[in-house]
């Protein structure tokens, strides 16, 4: 699995190890530059997953808010993963989602 934010930077995750779990993918507008908006620019979010591409643009209605909840990626206790679309604007940063002792994945 392997996603990326496509800016002028650019910037790469890649998951090679699963752990079971819930995992938020949030992308935080953290310089505001000139007041600019994730709308306003040319950011996407770019998810690879078993060779499928699905792309994220930001929603409307980003307003103020800084916080973009693009998607979760769930890990069940068979080691499936699924991806839940979220494409949501939050109020503020996102709490963490409760831990436990991380179960990893043995597959190939």
């Amino acid at each position: 699995m392997r996603f990326s934010q496509d800016n002028r930077e650019g910037g790469f995750v890649t998951i090679t190890k699963l752990m079971q779990g819930t995992y938020r993918y949030v992308v935080h507008n953290y310089s505001r530059r000139n007041d600019s908006n994730i709308t306003e620019s040319p950011g996407r979010v770019e998810l690879a997953q078993n060779g499928n591409i699905t792309v994220f643009a930001p929603p409307v209605g980003e307003g103020i808010r800084v916080w973009w909840h693009v998607f979760d990626i769930v890990v069940d206790a068979q080691c499936t993963v699924s991806v839940t679309p979220v494409n949501a604007w939050l109020d503020q940063a996102p709490s963490p989602l409760p831990g436990g002792t991380p179960t990893v994945c043995n597959v190939n």
